[in-house]
């Protein structure tokens, strides 16, 4: 479940995590797989578990530069005191083999998650990768490449905050999700968020736009959360989880790719869902860049 995936030479790889089922409350383990897809998305190989270097990875989000391939992920470094650090792996999709992999150095926190990566081609014509820290505050952070895990804050953005914090007042914290991906004149990422409702807590994604140069302020978001029909529909069994999870409803939005569908421009959505499925959804480009808001 919480899949990304990546578009390369016409086909599909899609990483996923994945946790084998046990009876032994707090004793599971996590692994992140790989698997190709095809033009319809059905598998063209055996999924593949990776050795990320580091035990217990989760949620991958995979992207890249023209040349390399690269997967972030959130991983459990100890469990008491808990906390969890983000890795990065350079990652070989011809022989499915992580060939790099650092522990990424900035930390705010005993508990780091859902960084928003993005590849940007400065005026020189070199590509950097750019993290989103947090959305409100708005903070970006630049890795150093090759990977050795080095990153500085490259900005702080102050805009466009008073939208941003109406989303959350009502939806709950704005936290990463996709990769940031590169449209004509901006990025575009979807963005989680959970909010409770008679003790029931929701997980709701939704879309966020920013400039396409530094400093990589915020421009749009959506006015509400993206709902469409059988959202939470994946049943949770004692098989499949190892708590009970009646008080959970759980989208979450790890990647997206552009493509087609009857002649109309569209966004491939790559979510879980429930912590124990990965779907994909269809979503119209046009309409839905129309029904963005602008944050300042």
């Amino acid at each position: 479940y919480n899949a990304s995936f990546l578009k390369r030479d016409n086909s599909y790889w899609l990483i996923f995590r994945y946790d084998p089922w046990s009876n032994k409350l707090g004793k599971v383990k996590s692994y992140l797989g790989l698997v190709r897809l095809d033009q319809d998305f059905k598998p063209l190989n055996q999924a593949k578990l990776l050795n990320m270097g580091n035990e217990n990875p989760e949620d991958p989000r995979i992207f890249a530069t023209e040349k390399d391939v690269f997967v972030s992920y959130s991983y459990v470094k100890s469990r008491s005191p808990f906390t969890v650090n983000i890795g990065m792996s350079q990652l070989n999709l011809q022989t499915q083999e992580v060939q790099a992999y650092a522990t990424l150095g900035y930390k705010e926190g005993p508990i780091e998650k859902n960084y928003t990566p993005f590849v940007y081609k400065n005026a020189a014509g070199e590509e950097e990768i750019f993290f989103i820290y947090k959305y409100l505050p708005h903070r970006i952070l630049k890795l150093s490449l090759p990977i050795d895990g080095s990153m500085q804050i490259a900005y702080d953005n102050k805009q466009g905050n008073r939208k941003l914090q109406k989303w959350q007042d009502k939806w709950g914290l704005i936290r990463g999700g996709t990769p940031a991906i590169r449209l004509e004149n901006e990025y575009l990422a979807f963005f989680h968020s959970a909010f409770r409702y008679k003790k029931v807590l929701y997980y709701v994604f939704g879309a966020i736009t920013f400039e396409a140069t530094p400093p990589f302020r915020i421009k749009k978001i959506s006015r509400h959360p993206i709902f469409f029909k059988n959202l939470y529909s994946t049943p949770v069994t004692t098989q499949s989880w190892f708590y009970p999870r009646e008080h959970l409803r759980v989208v979450f939005p790890s990647g997206v790719v552009e493509g087609e569908e009857d002649g109309s421009s569209v966004f491939y959505v790559v979510y879980g869902e429930n912590d124990v499925a990965t779907k994909c959804v269809v979503i119209d480009k046009n309409a839905l860049l129309r029904s963005l808001v602008k944050v300042y």
